[in-house]
């Protein structure tokens, strides 16, 4: 059962894909040089979590006649549950638009090994025809591009990785940009949604928060202990 401090849920404090990417950011750290070891490391993340869905389809022919927009068909090519709807103007079919899911975002399925075959159903009209191309699992790993800067590809790799894990402050304060960010955060909140009363968690930050206070507990036990900035 539910309580205000404690839940039967289970929460990673540590999971392998960490792991990866703290070892691939300590080696760049002491080598300056993104060797093999610290990329295959980091591409072992991104393979895991690469898409196996249909990345784009692209209509050919928009045919003539439709009056409302066709179900949108996806056969063969070895995956499943992709989900997408047709666009008609000027009845053609003129664009396939995915769905987005508020879970798995945008439901271009998944377990495609090659490019399944697309039709559409219904909508009054005939003719058009589409091709899709799917994510292959090699188009994963990092290319050169992401070596130039491999300090920040291991940065942004954190973030989409690990995100809402609790980690993100931790990584921030190590990488020295705490304050810079979430003020960021704060004055983008302020420009496009000034009725935003929770972006003042983002405004009011500064170098105190960079420490934890030491408890005060802690404080009357040890008369040796000096408080932290600020605190």
């Amino acid at each position: 059962p539910k309580a205000r401090t404690r839940t039967p849920q289970n929460f990673p404090l540590l999971r392998f894909s960490d792991v990866l990417l703290m070892f691939a950011e300590a080696d760049f750290e002491v080598n300056k040089n993104p060797n093999a070891e610290a990329i295959e490391a980091v591409n072992k993340v991104r393979r895991r979590a690469w898409s196996t869905g249909i990345k784009s389809v692209t209509v050919t022919n928009g045919g003539s006649g439709y009056t409302s927009a066709p179900q949108v068909v996806f056969m063969n090519g070895g995956g499943s549950d992709a989900v997408a709807t047709a666009t008609v103007s000027g009845g053609k079919v003129t664009a396939v638009r995915f769905a987005m899911d508020p879970v798995k975002s945008f439901t271009n399925g998944a377990g495609y090994t090659s490019e399944p075959h697309v039709s559409f159903v219904g909508g009054g009209g005939s003719g058009a025809t589409a091709t899709a191309t799917i994510y292959k699992k090699e188009e994963a790993d990092l290319t050169p591009q992401d070596l130039d800067d491999f300090r920040q590809t291991i940065q942004n790799e954190r973030l989409r990785e690990l995100a809402f894990e609790t980690l993100r402050k931790a990584d921030l304060i190590r990488w020295g940009v705490f304050i810079y960010e979430m003020n960021k955060i704060g004055q983008e909140l302020t420009t496009k949604v000034p009725t935003a009363y929770w972006g003042q968690r983002y405004r009011n930050v500064w170098e105190r928060h960079l420490l934890w206070p030491i408890p005060t507990r802690e404080m009357g036990l040890n008369n040796a202990l000096v408080q932290n900035p600020n605190w």
